[in-house]
């Protein structure tokens, strides 16, 4: 019998990406930074039954309710293909900040309790959203040759597997697979990690993600240098130190509240002035015991 996909393949497929916040998992779209989707699961509305998928979208100070689609199976299952089935169950009928909702279908028990907990949270969700993809150019680093001083071997994980090594992980989107990263030999001082872009690029804005299980495993202090040649023999720029990352990853949490990307535990993003670069190349001030990197994004300025 042919079944649909599962829950996470369907909103992949609809544009849907993943992100953690206080209710649970949430879901947003890049092309509509006023959206949200919410799992009722995640609020403990799930039944035997099912469970719903909200999709909401804040503006002019209210939470619309814009669908409810209701799938008939757990969400790690796959679904029947003429399912989920739309319902337009829910119209928000006063500001969020009064946190009332009409239930438009008989029976729901949801009507109260969800709506406050949606009013609450969807402002600072949306808030935490424009900061992580709000304006800014392209991340020109995807997919992109990365070289390193050094890459530790593989070894067993007995909670998550085979862990693999590689610069080329930093690079490749994902940022949820704890046993992809890139670790060098040592933690020694002095170890670097560097990205080719291909082509000379304005940047001006790098988000750094640690490990996804521990963002405080990678080295406290380090710096950014940059050059168009690839050299590194007097041509560079220093754009960016750091000195103290756990400072840095308190900070952003800080600034983006319960909100963080989906499968990562925390990341840092830097912003500087515009420079034009070819090679990015971040380079240990001091050792450290622990060392991985989940990922790397490299930003363009948002034209004009």
């Amino acid at each position: 019998m042919h079944v649909g996909p599962t829950f996470r393949e369907y909103v992949h497929q609809e544009g849907w990406e993943e992100i953690e916040s206080a209710i649970g998992t949430a879901y947003f779209k890049k092309e509509n930074p006023n959206e949200v989707g919410i799992l009722a699961s995640s609020l403990g509305f799930a039944t035997p039954k099912g469970f719903s998928f909200y999709s909401i979208e804040f503006r002019d100070g209210k939470c619309h309710f814009k669908q409810r689609l209701h799938f008939y199976c757990h969400p790690k299952d796959h679904f029947h293909p003429e399912y989920p089935k739309t319902h337009l169950d829910y119209r928000l009928q006063q500001t969020y900040d009064e946190s009332k909702i009409v239930p438009l279908t008989p029976g729901v028990t949801d009507s109260k309790v969800l709506p406050q907990m949606l009013c609450n949270e969807v402002p600072k969700i949306l808030s935490a959203m424009h900061i992580l993809y709000g304006e800014r150019g392209k991340n020109v680093a995807l997919n992109k040759v990365v070289t390193a001083s050094s890459t530790a071997n593989p070894y067993p994980d007995p909670y998550i597997g085979e862990v693999e090594h590689s610069p080329s992980f930093v690079t490749d989107g994902d940022k949820s697979t704890p046993g992809r990263t890139w670790s060098p030999e040592s933690g020694n001082a002095g170890e670097w990690l560097q990205i080719d872009l291909g082509e000379i690029y304005p940047i001006n804005e790098i988000h750094l993600y640690p490990h996804t299980r521990n963002p405080s495993e990678f080295y406290k202090r380090f710096h950014f240098e940059v050059s168009k040649t690839g050299e590194f023999k007097g041509e560079q720029t220093t754009i960016l130190t750091e000195d103290d990352l756990i400072s840095s990853l308190k900070a952003e949490r800080e600034r983006l509240g319960s909100v963080r990307v989906y499968g990562n535990g925390r990341l840092v993003m830097y912003e500087f002035d515009p420079v034009e670069a070819r090679y990015i190349k971040i380079v240990a001030d001091a050792p450290d015991n622990w060392v991985n990197l989940q990922e790397v994004e490299i930003f363009t300025p948002l034209r004009e």
